[in-house]
């Protein structure tokens, strides 16, 4: 199989709209609440564009995750799988927590006189903790799939993906999370229950989408405009009717046909 660069952008799209999205919290009032050096200009309508990217800037990230790793198995048995892992995800994971993290921490701390302390902390490596986890939880089923006396399974999917309400049908799984969990706000990703069990939603789907192969792609190449469109009216009556906080059943649907 050919490397999917496409697959590459999404990861480098993915990685700089977080960018852009934190870069937008140090112009908010409650920057300092999130442990951020707040400008001294602020701008609470710079915000409101990023509540369009709030709900599936971090879905995107795990989706790519999963994505990755089914490219990453091609290649490696499971012990090389989980060695390989470990050194990129599960390492630089702990030396961030021990090192990276408090020197943040110490930088907020010594910018607004506070008391010095040494925080080891997870802090914004969060979800590389959860990447990892996914990781050693999904193995098993990823590498059932992988084996090839379980085609039938794969063959089963891929007919499934002939009809286009089937990427659809996904988001049931997601709005059962959201049910299930109750987040206060659907957009508090970082060490919470809800945020572990979405990424772990949308880690296993997007290794699974990759599993199908192409008719998964043709089906959303096809369909392309009538996902964007329901996500575009979805995102609208967030915005207008619920002022950017709708229901969760909506959000995650916005979130997830969006993506």
């Amino acid at each position: 199989m050919e490397r999917r660069y496409d697959i590459d952008w999404l990861r480098v799209i993915a990685i700089g709209l977080l960018l852009i999205y934190h870069i937008a919290i140090v112009f908010q009032p409650w920057a300092m609440f999130l442990a951020f050096i707040r400008s001294e200009t602020l701008s609470t309508n710079l915000w409101k564009p990023m509540t369009l990217l709030n709900v599936w800037r971090i879905p995107i990230l795990f989706y790519v995750s999963g994505m990755g790793l089914f490219f990453a198995m091609r290649k490696r048995n499971w012990s090389e799988l989980i060695k390989e892992r470990a050194k990129r995800i599960l390492v630089p994971f702990l030396f961030g927590i021990v090192a990276v993290t408090p020197l943040h921490m110490f930088v907020f701390q010594r910018y607004y006189n506070m008391t010095l302390n040494y925080y080891p902390h997870m802090g914004h490596l969060w979800f590389l903790g959860n990447i990892f986890t996914y990781v050693i939880l999904l193995l098993p089923v990823f590498l059932y799939l992988k084996k090839a006396k379980n085609i039938r399974v794969k063959l089963f999917l891929q007919k499934l993906m002939a009809y286009p309400l089937t990427p659809l049908l996904v988001t049931v799984f997601f709005i059962v999370e959201v049910i299930a969990f109750k987040p206060t706000n659907f957009a508090l990703y970082a060490e919470t229950w809800h945020g572990f069990s979405l990424g772990f939603l949308c880690f296993f789907f997007g290794f699974l989408f990759m599993y199908i192969g192409p008719s998964f792609w043709q089906n959303v190449l096809k369909w392309r405009w009538l996902y964007l469109g329901i996500a575009a009216i979805l995102f609208t009556i967030r915005f207008i009717l619920y002022a950017t906080e709708a229901p969760d059943y909506l959000t995650v649907m916005e979130s997830i046909v969006g993506f």
